[in-house]
């Protein structure tokens, strides 16, 4: 003879499952926030190991501009300021809190800054960096013009202009 369940046996084997189901998920989450947090950590430990190994927070080259910085930001997610150039009792509980984030100095300022005046003087040496790599650039490009249209008279074996001009 079939064994059958009532509605309610039923129903309540289904509960059971959902809440099951429901704490495996709710682990995985937990799980996943975990990880997360600690990729987070070792992007700011290796950004904080760099910046150690090379004495001083600089943006001397392009590269600099997108390499991985650690910033403090305010508990909406607000970016406050590097954390290396924030006072010390600010740095105490952004620390205390978790409240920092790793990104290039390129990606944070795309993000919202709580001080405006630091977010501007932050654009202030991203600028000022790509003005000095433009005029580099710029640069190399009129060398290699000379060099061609040199090249090319050599080539062809004429006089040199006169006056001493390129």
């Amino acid at each position: 003879m079939p064994t059958t369940r009532s509605i309610k046996q039923t129903r309540d084997e289904l509960a059971e499952r959902r809440a099951a189901a429901a704490q495996r998920a709710r682990d995985q989450i937990d799980m996943l926030r975990t990880a997360s947090a600690l990729r987070r950590q070792e992007a700011a430990v290796e950004a904080m190991a760099q910046l150690l190994t090379r004495g001083r927070l600089f943006f001397t080259t392009l590269a600099d501009l997108f390499a991985p910085q650690v910033w403090a930001t305010n508990a909406q997610g607000g970016v406050l300021d590097h954390l290396l150039m924030v006072d010390d009792a600010t740095y105490a509980s952004v620390l205390g809190a978790d409240a920092y984030d790793v990104w290039s100095l390129a990606d944070v300022l795309a993000r919202p800054w709580e001080d405006l005046d630091a977010q501007a003087a932050w654009v202030a040496v991203y600028v000022a960096r790509l003005d000095e790599e433009r005029d580099a650039v710029e640069r190399r490009l009129e060398a290699a013009r000379r060099r061609r249209r040199l090249t090319e008279i050599v080539s062809r074996r004429e006089p040199p202009p006169k006056g001493g001009g390129t």
